[in-house]
């Protein structure tokens, strides 16, 4: 009877080192057999896919700078219009107008800059903002005719002065306004024909050329 289980601790003993040893013979037999095991290579549609978002940004990145470097001269002066109309604007609402409103309140001069000479250097910097992102994407589509700035401006100005107060409480229907925001696109306009001579000026060079 103390035999046996002896006899079954021994059994056992022999089958763990067995089992151990087919799982030690087991790589072992695969290599001798020319079977290996090779990591799993990446998908290469996932790999594509990464790397899409960021091909696209390096594609439009080199697309702007073409076209900035083909509308060189026109991102200069849009720019500079709108450096001038910041500083006008600025200067007109801490310098111009508490000083006007304290030399001369009931001047009409005042009155002029105290409700419409913000919306003339609107309509300026407005015009100036957009022609500036044409040039970025499609500069043959710059605005470049009067007829064209004042059609544009004007319907701008209808929804500023007239859409607008319906979802702004603060902000009050103008007719004058709109006549501003025509007046600066008028001098923007008057402003860009030395820009647009020499601009056509180089475009004859090159026909001819």
């Amino acid at each position: 009877m103390g035999a046996a289980p002896e006899k079954d601790t021994a059994v056992g003993r022999c089958a763990t080192v067995a089992s151990g040893g087919l799982r030690d013979a087991a790589p072992e037999a695969m290599a001798a057999q020319g079977t290996r095991t090779e990591p799993v290579a990446p998908c290469a549609s996932c790999s594509e896919s990464a790397d899409r978002p960021s091909d696209l940004m390096r594609s439009v990145a080199r697309e702007l700078a073409y076209n900035a470097g083909r509308a060189r001269g026109a991102l200069i002066f849009d720019l500079a219009v709108l450096a001038l109309c910041f500083v006008g604007f600025y200067g007109n609402e801490c310098g111009l107008k508490p000083f006007a409103a304290a030399a001369f309140p009931d001047s009409p001069a005042t009155y002029l800059a105290q409700c419409h000479l913000n919306d003339f250097l609107g309509g300026a910097a407005f015009l100036a903002y957009t022609n500036l992102l044409l040039d970025l994407v499609r500069s043959d589509m710059r605005i470049r005719r009067l007829a064209t700035s004042l059609v544009y401006l004007f319907f701008c100005g209808l929804f500023w002065e007239y859409a607008a107060p319906l979802f702004i409480r603060a902000s009050t229907a103008d007719p004058l306004d709109l006549v501003a925001y025509l007046a600066g696109a008028v001098v923007y306009w008057l402003a860009g024909l030395p820009l647009r001579r020499r601009l056509r000026g180089h475009s004859i060079e090159r026909a001819a050329g």
